[in-house]
């Protein structure tokens, strides 16, 4: 199930260097699963929001430097945390943006 665009800030020296935008994607197993998830999916945004605002996604550089296995980790904790039990399987990064 694709969720709307999230938005990534990269902190450099206490300021906004750049934003990073993911097209992210969550696995279910089915279409109760599925029903599930959305009956909380503002909890699930604001559980990927809290970790991508909380937490560095790159420490150096750009891109290049994004660990997308850690990434994708850290998000399946933090959907889990909101999600019902047992209907989300992984989180899919689609795509993977630099912006101004």
């Amino acid at each position: 199930m694709a969720l709307d665009q999230v938005t990534a800030p990269v902190i450099r020296g206490g300021v906004v260097a750049y934003n990073i935008y993911l097209n992210l994607q969550l696995e279910v197993d089915n279409a109760s699963a599925r029903n599930d998830v959305m009956a909380v999916l503002p909890r699930v945004r604001d559980e990927i929001n809290m970790d991508l605002f909380s937490n560095k996604i790159i420490d150096q550089g750009g891109l290049e430097n994004l660990d997308l296995k850690m990434l994708k980790g850290r998000l399946l904790k933090a959907v889990r945390r909101a999600a019902p039990k047992d209907t989300v399987r992984a989180v899919l990064i689609i795509n993977v943006a630099r912006g101004g």
